[in-house]
Protein backbone atom coordinates (compact mmCIF):
# COMPACT_ATOMS: atom_id res chain seq x y z
CA UNK A 1 0.00 0.00 0.00
CA UNK A 2 2.87 2.36 1.00
CA UNK A 3 4.47 1.26 -2.15
CA UNK A 4 1.25 2.26 -4.99
CA UNK A 5 0.62 5.41 -2.59
CA UNK A 6 4.64 5.90 -3.44
CA UNK A 7 3.61 5.42 -6.91
CA UNK A 8 0.42 7.73 -7.18
CA UNK A 9 2.76 11.04 -5.35
CA UNK A 10 5.87 10.33 -7.96
CA UNK A 11 3.22 10.62 -10.99
CA UNK A 12 1.36 13.69 -9.38
CA UNK A 13 4.91 15.42 -9.37
CA UNK A 14 5.45 14.17 -12.72
CA UNK A 15 2.41 15.84 -13.82
CA UNK A 16 2.81 18.92 -12.15
CA UNK A 17 6.31 19.59 -13.28
CA UNK A 18 5.62 18.63 -16.64
CA UNK A 19 2.65 21.12 -16.56
CA UNK A 20 4.33 24.00 -15.57
CA UNK A 21 7.57 23.00 -17.10
CA UNK A 22 6.46 25.90 -19.76
CA UNK A 23 5.74 28.82 -17.68
CA UNK A 24 8.81 27.78 -15.81
CA UNK A 25 10.75 27.60 -18.76
CA UNK A 26 9.83 31.22 -19.51
CA UNK A 27 9.99 32.97 -16.51
CA UNK A 28 13.44 31.52 -15.57
CA UNK A 29 14.12 32.37 -19.81
CA UNK A 30 13.07 36.20 -18.96
CA UNK A 31 14.62 36.64 -15.68
CA UNK A 32 17.80 35.31 -17.97
CA UNK A 33 17.05 37.61 -20.57
CA UNK A 34 17.06 40.42 -18.65
CA UNK A 35 19.65 39.86 -16.04
CA UNK A 36 21.88 39.12 -19.45
CA UNK A 37 20.59 42.44 -21.34
CA UNK A 38 21.52 44.51 -17.59
CA UNK A 39 24.84 43.31 -17.89
CA UNK A 40 25.55 44.14 -21.45
CA UNK A 41 24.30 47.22 -20.78
CA UNK A 42 26.31 47.56 -17.75
CA UNK A 43 29.29 46.59 -19.37
CA UNK A 44 28.39 48.94 -22.59
CA UNK A 45 28.60 51.68 -20.04
CA UNK A 46 31.81 51.00 -18.20
CA UNK A 47 33.37 50.55 -22.11
CA UNK A 48 32.08 53.53 -22.91
CA UNK A 49 33.58 55.34 -19.84
CA UNK A 50 36.53 53.74 -20.02
CA UNK A 51 37.35 54.66 -23.99
CA UNK A 52 35.47 58.13 -22.45
CA UNK A 53 38.47 58.58 -19.87
CA UNK A 54 41.30 57.50 -21.96
CA UNK A 55 40.29 59.42 -25.21
CA UNK A 56 40.41 62.86 -22.73
CA UNK A 57 43.62 61.82 -21.24
CA UNK A 58 45.41 60.90 -24.84
CA UNK A 59 43.98 64.52 -25.85
CA UNK A 60 44.99 66.53 -22.76
CA UNK A 61 48.65 64.26 -23.19
CA UNK A 62 48.91 65.04 -26.79
CA UNK A 63 48.05 68.84 -26.57
CA UNK A 64 50.63 68.98 -23.93
CA UNK A 65 53.36 67.45 -25.84
CA UNK A 66 52.23 70.22 -28.69
CA UNK A 67 52.31 73.20 -26.27
CA UNK A 68 56.08 71.78 -24.79
CA UNK A 69 58.08 70.57 -27.75
CA UNK A 70 58.34 74.34 -29.20
CA UNK A 71 59.68 75.70 -26.39
CA UNK A 72 62.33 72.45 -26.13
CA UNK A 73 63.16 73.18 -29.67
CA UNK A 74 64.09 76.79 -28.85
CA UNK A 75 66.25 75.75 -26.23
CA UNK A 76 67.83 73.18 -27.74
CA UNK A 77 68.56 75.36 -30.49
CA UNK A 78 70.07 77.85 -28.56
CA UNK A 79 72.23 75.30 -26.29
CA UNK A 80 72.95 73.96 -29.76
CA UNK A 81 74.34 77.83 -30.93
CA UNK A 82 75.91 78.14 -27.20
CA UNK A 83 77.81 75.07 -27.85
CA UNK A 84 78.99 76.00 -31.15
CA UNK A 85 80.10 79.55 -30.51
CA UNK A 86 81.86 79.03 -27.28
CA UNK A 87 83.90 76.02 -27.86
CA UNK A 88 84.21 76.85 -31.96
CA UNK A 89 83.49 72.75 -32.44
CA UNK A 90 81.75 72.14 -35.50
CA UNK A 91 81.74 68.39 -34.53
CA UNK A 92 79.08 66.55 -36.93
CA UNK A 93 77.75 64.47 -34.19
CA UNK A 94 76.66 67.90 -32.67
CA UNK A 95 74.71 68.96 -35.99
CA UNK A 96 73.50 65.01 -36.05
CA UNK A 97 71.63 65.50 -32.98
CA UNK A 98 70.48 68.61 -33.61
CA UNK A 99 68.86 67.13 -37.14
CA UNK A 100 67.72 64.23 -35.31
CA UNK A 101 65.68 65.89 -32.06
CA UNK A 102 64.21 68.52 -34.70
CA UNK A 103 62.96 65.88 -36.64
CA UNK A 104 61.30 64.23 -33.72
CA UNK A 105 59.52 67.46 -33.22
CA UNK A 106 58.94 68.22 -36.10
CA UNK A 107 56.95 64.86 -36.38
CA UNK A 108 55.51 64.91 -33.01
CA UNK A 109 54.19 68.00 -33.47
CA UNK A 110 52.47 67.08 -36.82
CA UNK A 111 51.23 63.90 -34.87
CA UNK A 112 49.51 66.22 -32.16
CA UNK A 113 48.19 68.53 -34.68
CA UNK A 114 46.35 65.07 -36.80
CA UNK A 115 45.11 64.10 -33.25
CA UNK A 116 44.21 67.04 -31.58
CA UNK A 117 40.23 67.67 -31.08
CA UNK A 118 38.76 70.58 -33.39
CA UNK A 119 39.00 74.14 -31.53
CA UNK A 120 35.72 74.76 -30.73
CA UNK A 121 36.54 78.35 -31.78
CA UNK A 122 36.81 77.62 -35.32
CA UNK A 123 33.52 74.99 -35.31
CA UNK A 124 30.45 76.35 -37.09
CA UNK A 125 27.12 75.44 -35.20
CA UNK A 126 24.09 74.81 -36.85
CA UNK A 127 20.79 74.35 -34.66
CA UNK A 128 17.33 75.02 -34.37
CA UNK A 129 14.74 75.02 -31.24
CA UNK A 130 10.99 73.05 -31.84
CA UNK A 131 7.72 74.24 -30.27
CA UNK A 132 8.87 73.49 -26.75
CA UNK A 133 11.90 75.34 -27.46
CA UNK A 134 14.21 71.96 -27.04
CA UNK A 135 17.04 71.86 -29.40
CA UNK A 136 17.32 70.51 -32.51
CA UNK A 137 19.99 69.26 -34.45
CA UNK A 138 19.12 67.35 -37.74
CA UNK A 139 17.59 69.61 -40.80
CA UNK A 140 18.68 70.87 -44.50
CA UNK A 141 21.12 72.89 -44.40
CA UNK A 142 19.92 76.12 -46.90
CA UNK A 143 22.11 79.06 -48.23
CA UNK A 144 20.24 82.56 -47.39
CA UNK A 145 20.45 85.49 -49.80
CA UNK A 146 23.08 86.90 -47.03
CA UNK A 147 25.57 83.78 -48.03
CA UNK A 148 24.86 82.53 -44.18
CA UNK A 149 23.99 78.56 -44.41
CA UNK A 150 21.39 77.79 -41.83
CA UNK A 151 19.73 74.81 -40.21
CA UNK A 152 16.20 74.27 -41.58
CA UNK A 153 14.54 70.88 -39.76
CA UNK A 154 11.19 71.61 -40.87
CA UNK A 155 10.34 72.59 -44.40
CA UNK A 156 6.99 74.06 -43.86
CA UNK A 157 8.18 76.74 -42.03
CA UNK A 158 11.40 79.04 -42.17
CA UNK A 159 14.82 78.35 -40.86
CA UNK A 160 15.50 77.50 -36.98
CA UNK A 161 12.07 76.73 -36.16
CA UNK A 162 10.40 73.18 -35.97
CA UNK A 163 6.66 72.43 -35.87
CA UNK A 164 5.43 69.39 -34.06
CA UNK A 165 5.69 66.76 -36.90
CA UNK A 166 9.10 68.07 -38.33
CA UNK A 167 10.87 64.73 -38.64
CA UNK A 168 7.94 63.44 -41.11
CA UNK A 169 8.05 66.00 -43.25
CA UNK A 170 11.58 66.22 -43.31
CA UNK A 171 11.49 62.37 -44.28
CA UNK A 172 9.43 63.51 -46.45
CA UNK A 173 12.08 65.97 -48.02
CA UNK A 174 14.78 63.49 -48.44
CA UNK A 175 12.99 61.56 -50.20
CA UNK A 176 11.76 63.47 -52.90
CA UNK A 177 15.01 65.00 -53.59
CA UNK A 178 16.84 61.91 -54.02
CA UNK A 179 13.42 60.68 -56.19
CA UNK A 180 13.99 63.52 -58.37
CA UNK A 181 17.08 63.55 -59.65
CA UNK A 182 17.83 67.11 -60.41
CA UNK A 183 19.71 67.78 -57.16
CA UNK A 184 23.00 66.59 -55.57
CA UNK A 185 21.56 65.17 -52.28
CA UNK A 186 24.49 64.37 -49.06
CA UNK A 187 23.28 62.88 -45.96
CA UNK A 188 25.41 63.37 -43.10
CA UNK A 189 25.04 61.16 -39.71
CA UNK A 190 26.27 62.80 -36.71
CA UNK A 191 25.59 62.63 -32.85
CA UNK A 192 25.63 65.07 -30.07
CA UNK A 193 29.06 65.67 -28.62
CA UNK A 194 31.21 64.85 -32.02
CA UNK A 195 33.79 66.63 -32.30
CA UNK A 196 34.66 65.53 -35.33
CA UNK A 197 31.16 66.20 -36.61
CA UNK A 198 30.97 69.47 -35.75
CA UNK A 199 34.43 70.21 -37.47
CA UNK A 200 32.52 68.78 -40.79
CA UNK A 201 29.99 71.56 -40.31
CA UNK A 202 32.27 74.35 -41.59
CA UNK A 203 33.03 72.40 -44.88
CA UNK A 204 29.70 71.14 -45.74
CA UNK A 205 28.87 75.08 -45.61
CA UNK A 206 31.72 76.52 -47.74
CA UNK A 207 30.77 73.40 -50.55
CA UNK A 208 27.01 74.90 -50.37
CA UNK A 209 28.05 78.03 -50.99
CA UNK A 210 30.72 77.04 -53.82
CA UNK A 211 28.27 74.81 -55.45
CA UNK A 212 25.71 77.83 -55.10
CA UNK A 213 28.00 80.50 -57.22
CA UNK A 214 29.48 77.58 -59.87
CA UNK A 215 25.72 76.86 -60.89
CA UNK A 216 24.56 81.37 -60.35
CA UNK A 217 28.25 81.44 -62.94
CA UNK A 218 26.78 78.41 -65.50
CA UNK A 219 23.23 80.28 -65.24
CA UNK A 220 24.75 83.50 -65.98
CA UNK A 221 26.51 82.07 -69.06
CA UNK A 222 22.61 80.15 -70.38
CA UNK A 223 24.80 76.72 -69.40
CA UNK A 224 21.94 75.67 -66.90
CA UNK A 225 22.10 74.56 -64.01
CA UNK A 226 21.28 71.23 -63.36
CA UNK A 227 22.62 68.79 -65.73
CA UNK A 228 25.87 69.58 -66.93
CA UNK A 229 26.91 66.85 -69.43
CA UNK A 230 24.28 64.45 -68.38
CA UNK A 231 25.86 65.08 -64.64
CA UNK A 232 24.96 66.52 -61.35
CA UNK A 233 28.55 68.46 -61.30
CA UNK A 234 27.08 71.73 -61.17
CA UNK A 235 23.21 70.87 -59.49
CA UNK A 236 22.20 72.42 -56.30
CA UNK A 237 23.73 70.49 -53.83
CA UNK A 238 21.28 69.68 -50.98
CA UNK A 239 22.74 68.60 -47.38
CA UNK A 240 21.02 66.82 -44.59
CA UNK A 241 22.26 66.70 -41.49
CA UNK A 242 20.65 63.68 -38.95
CA UNK A 243 21.20 63.79 -35.71
CA UNK A 244 21.58 59.58 -34.53
CA UNK A 245 19.17 60.58 -31.40
CA UNK A 246 16.47 62.07 -33.48
CA UNK A 247 16.54 59.43 -36.32
CA UNK A 248 17.54 56.22 -34.60
CA UNK A 249 15.83 54.00 -37.53
CA UNK A 250 17.50 56.03 -40.09
CA UNK A 251 20.37 55.54 -38.63
CA UNK A 252 20.18 51.94 -38.37
CA UNK A 253 18.93 51.71 -41.87
CA UNK A 254 21.87 53.34 -43.41
CA UNK A 255 23.95 50.78 -41.15
CA UNK A 256 26.05 53.94 -39.60
CA UNK A 257 28.90 52.65 -37.19
CA UNK A 258 30.86 55.84 -37.06
CA UNK A 259 30.53 59.85 -36.97
CA UNK A 260 30.70 61.36 -39.29
CA UNK A 261 28.74 59.03 -41.76
CA UNK A 262 28.47 60.98 -45.23
CA UNK A 263 26.18 59.10 -47.74
CA UNK A 264 26.92 61.13 -51.42
CA UNK A 265 24.23 60.54 -53.89
CA UNK A 266 24.35 61.28 -57.38
CA UNK A 267 21.66 60.26 -60.42
CA UNK A 268 18.81 58.05 -59.36
CA UNK A 269 19.85 54.30 -60.02
CA UNK A 270 23.37 55.43 -59.02
CA UNK A 271 24.83 53.62 -56.38
CA UNK A 272 26.02 56.13 -53.65
CA UNK A 273 28.95 56.67 -52.01
CA UNK A 274 29.56 56.06 -48.11
CA UNK A 275 32.62 57.82 -46.23
CA UNK A 276 32.94 57.42 -42.17
CA UNK A 277 34.78 60.50 -40.39
CA UNK A 278 36.16 64.05 -41.17
CA UNK A 279 36.87 64.45 -44.73
CA UNK A 280 38.51 67.92 -45.90
CA UNK A 281 37.14 70.56 -48.46
CA UNK A 282 39.56 69.08 -51.36
CA UNK A 283 38.77 65.75 -50.74
CA UNK A 284 34.61 65.89 -50.14
CA UNK A 285 34.48 68.12 -53.34
CA UNK A 286 36.46 65.29 -55.16
CA UNK A 287 33.79 62.60 -53.97
CA UNK A 288 31.22 64.97 -55.21
CA UNK A 289 32.26 64.91 -58.21
CA UNK A 290 32.94 61.72 -58.63
CA UNK A 291 29.33 60.60 -57.90
CA UNK A 292 28.24 63.41 -60.09
CA UNK A 293 29.35 62.38 -63.04
CA UNK A 294 28.41 58.51 -62.16
CA UNK A 295 25.81 57.53 -65.06
CA UNK A 296 22.84 55.17 -64.00
CA UNK A 297 22.98 51.80 -65.64
CA UNK A 298 21.39 51.85 -69.35
CA UNK A 299 17.72 49.55 -69.26
CA UNK A 300 18.28 46.05 -70.70
CA UNK A 301 16.73 46.29 -74.15
CA UNK A 302 13.69 43.96 -74.58
CA UNK A 303 12.33 41.93 -77.93
CA UNK A 304 13.26 39.97 -80.59
CA UNK A 305 16.25 41.75 -81.42
CA UNK A 306 17.59 42.52 -77.84
CA UNK A 307 19.75 40.01 -78.16
CA UNK A 308 21.60 41.92 -80.25
CA UNK A 309 22.17 45.05 -78.56
CA UNK A 310 23.53 43.07 -75.17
Amino acid sequence: MATRSGSILAVAALVLLALSHDALSFSLGSSIGAAEAKASDMLASLQRGVAGVLAVTSVALVNLIVMIIPGLAVLLLGWAGYRIYSTGSYNYRTFLGLGIALGLTYGLICLGERFRSPDSATAATASATDAQGQLVRSGELVLLQSGEVVLRPDPRVSAGHAEPGWQEFLAQSIQTALVGGNEQVVLEFSRRGCAYCAKQLPVLQEVIRSRAAAGRSMAMAGAGTAFVGGSLALAPLKVFLLDAEEFPQLAQGFQVQAFPTLWIFGQPQVDPIVTQGFLERPKLEEILQIEATKRPPMPKKKGPLARFFR
